[in-house]
């Protein structure tokens, strides 16, 4: 901030140099404490939305959580292998096939397989729409 820039809120009380020295004062123990202060960082006409979930919506976030893992844990070791390297690690087919020792076909063929298996355990979460086979 440039004093002369706030020259129009110097009342007379005191002497100019007092004044001057309190806005070079203030200036620099906003300097000192970073620019987590400054005006141009600060939009104070944005409200915050933080909104916890229900206690209703994480019961039943867990409940899915729980199902999942046991309709993972009912796959055999390979499967679970494959979906969780598709799925939850983003590999495409070749990807995971040339890691678990399968053609990308193979991985395609059980992926689908899996998949259906998953839809079938998680159908009481699923939207309408995605229980139609």
């Amino acid at each position: 901030m440039v004093a002369a820039e706030r020259l129009h809120s110097y009342r007379g009380e005191g002497t100019f140099e007092g004044w001057l020295v309190r806005i070079v004062a203030s200036a620099c123990r906003r300097l000192s404490r970073g620019r987590k202060n400054s005006p141009e960082l600060h939009d104070e006409s944005v409200e915050l939305a933080v909104t916890a979930p229900s206690p209703e919506t994480e019961a039943a976030d867990r409940e899915l959580g729980d199902v999942l893992a046991a309709a993972l844990l009912e796959l055999g070791t390979e499967d679970r292998l494959v979906v969780l390297l598709s799925e939850v690690d983003g590999f495409d087919a070749p990807a995971v096939a040339e890691r678990v020792g399968l053609t990308p076909g193979a991985v395609r063929t059980r992926l689908t397989r899996i998949r259906q298996r998953l839809r079938t355990a998680l159908r009481p979460f699923l939207p309408e729409s995605e229980t139609d086979p």
